[in-house]
């Protein structure tokens, strides 16, 4: 896998590009399947993932880095100590496509009264039935920057009944179908 290490200490730079390689994967500086954010980088989650739709995973040494990682746009983490094999799996399960079948949601967007930001917000949860999209992933469309729970309390209200918009506490929404 092609992959952009960003890691301000040259020494865990060094071992993390070494551990890759070791694996099998390709450390390059353009056109990466996925950004590794070493722990001493992680201040520039939020420019790399504004930069960026690639898959960002997060070096972190504590909860609290962890969190700060996952807010300013990271998709996933690995604690340390880092294991190669570790990061290779959360890699692997970042860039892989989703397995579930996607359920079928008749639904005719333009019959609702929907604002742009609501629009935006219904057509992203549309491209993915039954996942969930984190707060992060949401906040980076231009439309949601702002407001985005403003925005989910009047698109409920709107939505018909059969469909959902779930909140997923401290992670983000997923919009499923009723029975």
């Amino acid at each position: 896998m092609r992959v952009l290490l960003v890691e301000d200490d040259g020494t865990t730079a060094a071992r993390l590009a070494a551990a890759l390689r070791a694996h099998g994967h390709e450390v390059v500086r353009d056109d990466p399947q996925v950004i590794l954010v070493g722990p001493g980088s992680l201040p520039a989650c939020g420019t790399l993932r504004s930069g960026t739709t690639r898959p960002l995973i997060a070096l972190v040494g504590s909860e609290h880095d962890r969190v700060t990682a996952l807010e300013r746009g990271a998709d996933d983490y690995v604690f340390t100590p880092f294991d190669a094999a570790r990061i290779t799996e959360r890699m692997r399960a970042v860039v892989r496509p989703p397995v579930r079948p996607e359920p079928e949601i008749p639904l005719d967007i333009g019959r609702l009264d929907l604002s742009t930001a609501e629009r935006t917000l219904l057509a992203q949860l549309l491209d993915r039935p039954g996942q969930v999209l984190t707060r992060a992933q949401l906040t980076r469309l231009p439309d949601l920057a702002d407001a985005l729970d403003a925005h989910v309390t009047t698109l409920r209200r709107k939505l018909p009944g059969t469909l959902t918009l779930e909140q997923v506490r401290g992670i983000g929404y997923r919009l499923t179908v009723g029975r």
